[in-house]
């Protein structure tokens, strides 16, 4: 059937950033396809500037938002209290404003990650709606080992409380193992059930050459990645790594500057720009206290992927490690990873294993510099190579997999992206009942009886007596 409209939720920076592609590869696909924006931020970016980013759409609708809050550490009294009090409140205060939303008739709604408090409830809202086909990217790197990370229960139970009464769909969070169990914020997430009509899980296009089953490229789009003759800006994305436990910071602060300084030689006579990291404004102080940027233009109040758009001269990008290095290099930037240059007493081991993982590229690997001669030497200068035609192509699968596209308007020899094939999930949610949400937030297999482990409670001194007496049997 014909879709009407199309309509897309933003909350973080990356999810305006992959709204804005996906509208333009959509007006390429179907133009005079309406094409709606819906916004909720949170409160480290609330300020932002989004002009370079939300004239792609017909409409833009802001909406309240609502959040987890920490909620490490929070499924006890100190965190119960404030989440059925204050979240539920400001959760059901949002579910009634979304209600309120008007969509068209056979319309599309389009989410990234899932994660937050607003997609869930967004999610909900348009999938109990027969006439809204919900389609789900979600920021899931399915090829984590999770053997290498611990299960968050308590952090789960109370993320699935909300999930319970706002959501699609459970999920729980996983953190990085460490040693000694040391508190890292590395972190995976994984549904437990279908969150959506259909869900694909995002992959960056610089990370993997090929897709797997049920992977779509994040739309991160630029049709024209040219950049101005005659001149070059660098960008250095920031961080704020106190967040970052497992990080040393003393020495890896010492090490931060150095490099910056070699960034200064290498790009001599360019203009330099340093784009603050949101975050607090103390978290932000305390950075920019710690770091030596003369020289540097600071920039804040802008996402990564809004500036390098606004601001075509800038080619080049480095940052310790960002996910906005893969983000602007689909947008023509080449960019530089810098944590494999701190040596194992500033950034451990097990945290370069983790990033390796995730930060990688298959397409350039010179994204990741390893070597300070390499890189001076100008070694590690690579050409990049555009990814418009690869996301493109894959958006456009994923868009005829949803059905945005019939045959007749298809574009594609074949459908290589495929939605997450079925037996990937739980059963759905079920109806409200008080055991069922015990069950399903607590994580108690379906194929255990309650009635039959309270039997066993109570018959527990009566076995353990026929154990430990000899003749209590007969």
């Amino acid at each position: 059937m014909t879709k009407t409209a199309v309509y897309m939720l933003a909350q973080y920076p990356k999810d305006f950033a992959m709204s804005a592609g996906l509208a333009d590869i959509i007006r390429e696909v179907k133009p005079g396809l309406p094409v709606h924006l819906i916004c909720a931020t949170e409160p480290n970016s609330a300020s932002y500037q989004w002009d370079a980013l939300s004239d792609r759409f017909d409409s833009v609708q802001w909406v309240r938002r609502a959040m987890h809050g920490v909620y490490r550490g929070r499924f006890n009294m100190r965190g119960l209290i404030p989440a059925f009090t204050k979240g539920f409140s400001a959760a059901r205060k949002v579910r009634k404003e979304m209600q309120k939303l008007r969509f068209e008739p056979d319309s599309i709604a389009f989410v990234i990650d899932g994660f937050t408090l607003n997609q869930s409830i967004f999610l909900r809202r348009v999938y109990d709606d027969p006439n809204i086909t919900s389609v789900l990217i979600s920021e899931q790197t399915d090829d984590a080992l999770l053997s290498d990370f611990v299960l968050g229960y308590d952090e789960s139970l109370y993320l699935n409380l909300f999930q319970r009464f706002f959501g699609t769909a459970y999920y729980d969070v996983f953190w990085l193992r460490t040693e000694g169990y040391r508190r890292t914020a590395q972190r995976e997430y994984r549904f437990r059930n279908n969150p959506a009509d259909h869900t694909f899980f995002g992959e960056h296009a610089f990370r993997r050459a090929e897709l797997h089953e049920g992977q779509t490229y994040w739309p991160y789009y630029l049709n024209d990645t040219s950049h101005p003759a005659g001149q070059e800006s660098v960008i250095v994305y920031g961080g704020i790594f106190e967040w970052v436990s497992l990080i040393s910071l003393e020495p890896f602060y010492e090490r931060y500057n150095e490099l910056l300084e070699l960034i200064r030689t290498k790009h001599t006579g360019q203009r330099l720009i340093y784009l603050e990291h949101p975050g607090q404004p103390e978290e932000r102080a305390r950075e920019m206290e710690r770091l030596d940027l003369s020289g540097f233009e600071i920039r804040d109040g802008i996402s990564s992927e809004a500036i390098v758009t606004q601001d075509r001269s800038i080619t080049t990008a480095y940052a310790v490690v960002s996910t906005a290095l893969f983000t602007t290099a689909c947008l023509g930037v080449r960019s530089h990873f810098l944590y494999s240059l701190f040596d194992d007493d500033c950034v451990p081991p097990l945290l370069k294993q983790r990033l390796n993982h995730r930060w990688v590229s298959e397409i350039h690997p010179d994204m990741r510099l390893d070597s300070v001669e390499h890189w001076m030497s100008g070694e590690a200068d690579y050409t990049l190579e555009p990814s418009s035609d690869r996301v493109r192509v894959a958006t456009t699968r994923m868009l005829e997999a949803v059905g945005l596209l019939d045959g007749s308007e298809s574009i594609t020899t074949s459908n290589g992206v495929v939605v997450t094939p079925e037996d990937r999930w739980l059963q759905p949610l079920g109806h409200l009942s008080l055991a069922g949400i015990l069950r399903a937030v607590i994580g108690i297999p379906p194929t255990y009886s309650v009635r039959n482990g309270i039997g066993r409670a109570i018959t527990a001194p009566v076995r353990l007596l026929r154990r430990l007496i000899p003749g209590a049997r007969a």
